[in-house]
């Protein structure tokens, strides 16, 4: 199966939005047009990258990081220029992806408010 960076991103908008901190695997609410094994997939890989940690059986939270990669890719045009990005250069991992979309942030901060990373 391969990695959909979309669908990561969707699921990051997904359990951003819930009440709780405490989230429940896909276990029958994946998202729509999604089949469950496939978001269960994409979890492993955002658990694999830190965006997101087990908490025990069945349940996980998003990780600082998690939360950092989603406000870096909240927008659409930051989303798209990191994908135009990663391409330039074939598919990149998803660590790499998360790399560059808190560096994009980076610079921006730079030319906005002035702070130097």
């Amino acid at each position: 199966m391969r990695r959909d960076n979309d669908l990561i991103r969707a699921m990051l908008f997904k359990y951003e939005a819930e009440d709780d901190y405490v989230l429940f695997e896909p276990d029958g609410n994946a998202l729509p047009g999604e089949h469950e094994h496939r978001e269960r997939f994409h979890l492993l890989l955002m658990m694999d990258a830190g965006l997101a940690t087990k908490l025990s059986a069945g349940t996980f939270r998003l990780t600082s990081r998690g939360m950092d990669f989603l406000e870096a890719i909240r927008e659409d045009t930051a989303w798209n220029k990191i994908k135009r990005g990663a391409a330039k250069v074939g598919d990149v991992g998803l660590n790499l992806l998360v790399d560059m979309a808190i560096a994009s942030l980076k610079l921006e901060l730079e030319k906005r408010v002035g702070l130097k990373f």
